[in-house]
This record gives C-alpha cells, sequence and structure tokens, in this order.
C-alpha cells in the first residue's frame, strides 16, 4: 500500500490532536516534528462537549474510558457561568449539554410557554429547565461519579472538561506513537521551501535534512511558520476585538469548597473579564488541586 505523506509543524495539543486523528487512517503516514527547544504553553484548558466525537475520531481506546480523564486530571463541566457583565450581581448560565439536544425539546416548549419571563432569573430557569442546571444545582460532580452514573445521559459519551493541556498532548503523543504509521522528530524547522505557485514544497530541519510530504500542517501556534511561508493573509479583527490581552496563571484553592465546580466561571471586571478554570478531584496532590485564570 502506497501510503500519503502528512508533515505536521509542531506539537502541543493541536499537532497531537491532529495527528491522532489523522494517523488513525492506516493510508497515511504521519510524521511531527515536535521540537523539545520550544517550551510549551499551558495554564489550563476548557473543552466542549464535542470532545467525545475527536476522540471517536481518534479511534484509541484509552480514550474511550475514565483513564485518559484520570491521565490529565480533568474535571467534569457542564458549562459556562457568566457573572457581573450585564450588571453587578447578575449571573447568567449557558447549559452546555443541551447544546448536545439533550434537552432540547423540553427546553425550547418551556421557552414558548413563557417560562423564562416568569422565572426568578435565567440561572433559575436554566436549573429548573435543563438536565446540566439541574446538575450544577445538585453538588460537585466528581470525575468517577461522571464515568458511572452520568456519561451515557450526557449524548452518547460527551459532556466537556477542564484538563492539564500539557498532560493531554503528552498522552495523545504516547498513545498515537504507539501507531507503525507515526513517527516524531525533535527538530526545528530552518527553512521552508516553497514552488512556482506559492505552497510548500519542502521543509529544512536544522539536522540539514529536507522533509517533503503530500500534506503540510502548520501547528506552529502563534508563530504561524508555514502560514508566513506562503504569505497566508492576516485578518485583523481589531476594530471589534475589545479585549486583546491575557494574563494567565496557576493558583492554589483558598476555599476548595466554594471554588471546585463544574463550570468555566467568568466575571466581568471594569476592564475586560477574568476566567476560572478549576481543576480538583479527589484524592488529588496539592499541585493538581489548582485553577487557571
Amino acid at each position: 500500500m502506497v501510503r500519503r505523506h502528512v508533515l505536521i509543524a509542531g506539537g502541543g495539543t493541536a499537532g497531537w490532536s491532529t495527528a491522532a486523528i489523522l494517523s488513525a487512517n492506516p493510508a497515511l503516514h504521519v510524521t511531527v516534528l515536535d521540537p523539545s527547544t520550544i517550551p510549551s504553553i499551558g495554564v489550563g484548558e476548557s473543552t466542549l462537549p464535542h470532545l467525545h466525537l475527536a476522540h471517536k475520531a481518534m479511534a484509541l481506546p484509552s480514550l474511550q474510558t475514565e483513564a485518559w480523564a484520570r491521565a490529565v486530571d480533568a474535571t467534569v463541566k457542564l458549562g459556562i457561568a457568566f457573572e457581573d457583565f450585564y450588571e453587578k450581581g447578575a449571573r447568567w448560565l449557558h447549559p452546555f449539554l443541551d447544546a448536545a439536544d439533550i434537552d432540547r425539546i423540553r427546553l425550547g416548549a418551556a421557552l414558548r410557554a413563557g417560562a423564562l419571563a416568569q422565572a426568578p432569573d435565567q440561572w433559575a430557569f436554566a436549573a429548573e429547565h435543563t438536565w446540566a442546571g439541574a446538575k450544577l444545582e445538585g453538588g460537585f460532580i466528581e470525575r468517577s461519579t461522571w464515568f458511572k452514573r452520568y456519561r451515557v445521559a450526557a449524548h452518547g459519551g460527551g459532556g466537556a472538561f477542564h484538563i492539564d493541556a500539557l498532560k493531554y498532548a503528552a498522552l495523545l503523543k504516547q498513545e498515537v506513537l504507539a501507531r507503525e504509521n507515526v513517527q516524531v522528530l525533535d527538530a526545528t524547522i530552518a527553512q521552508v521551501h516553497c514552488d512556482d505557485r506559492g505552497a510548500v514544497s519542502s521543509i529544512l530541519i536544522d539536522a540539514g535534512h529536507a522533509l517533503c510530504a503530500d500534506l503540510y500542517i502548520d501547528c506552529t501556534g502563534f508563530a504561524g511558520v508555514l502560514a508566513q511561508a506562503v504569505q497566508s493573509p492576516w485578518v485583523s479583527v481589531a476594530d471589534r476585538l475589545l479585549v486583546d490581552q491575557a494574563w494567565v496563571v496557576q493558583l492554589p484553592f483558598v476555599d476548595p469548597a466554594r471554588q471546585r465546580m463544574n463550570l468555566t466561571h467568568c466575571q466581568g471586571l471594569p476592564e475586560g473579564w477574568v476566567f476560572h478554570i478549576p481543576r480538583s478531584e479527589e484524592h488529588t496532590s496539592e499541585l493538581q488541586s489548582r485553577f487557571g485564570i
């Protein structure tokens, strides 16, 4: 069988997720350029409920059980809470799982009947009329409880998570490299060669070797090494982007009982906003019992 060659520039979550999905096709040979000299950036990530669809496409058995979630310090996420955006003290809840058809009929009927207008606030409405809202009102759901009791209810094994992005990338790398059609090169890109049409024709790595592929994928993040080489146009949204800077840090819990939640919590500030991504599970170390902001 003649395999098509795919070269992925960059590792991290993007690079190894791409490699995991593409290498599930045995007709492809995948090479990942993952230089150890370039540090990874990661504070904590929030996924969408559709993560299980990506895991299904990756076809890695370990991603179909709780094992992967345990390996990346995952905490179950049922939605996003917005506070103090419209006015001080106002809360709004976006229950993620309803986007996966969990309560669409029941929720739609409640909206048509005007139940939201009669509710004390939107949060109370979400708690009464959505599956995720009701579970959030019931208290913190541990990861083990989720996989044992609620996974089937969450649209075929869905559900969102807060994860350690660095550990997630490392897990994918470990699992994907077990496939015989995947290789990794610890090398940086020295030069990108383009053909007469402006498309990438080969990549010269720091070892002096030229690499050719049928498809090149840029996962170099902000550097955009391949994108710059092909002169991909930059589309600015500065006229609409009201918040154009971010600082991310990790902090220990001060009050775990209050700060542990199955939500990404976003709070509006006079200038911008702050998000909290809590990651904490039972029997975890102090390092893992923290949140990213």
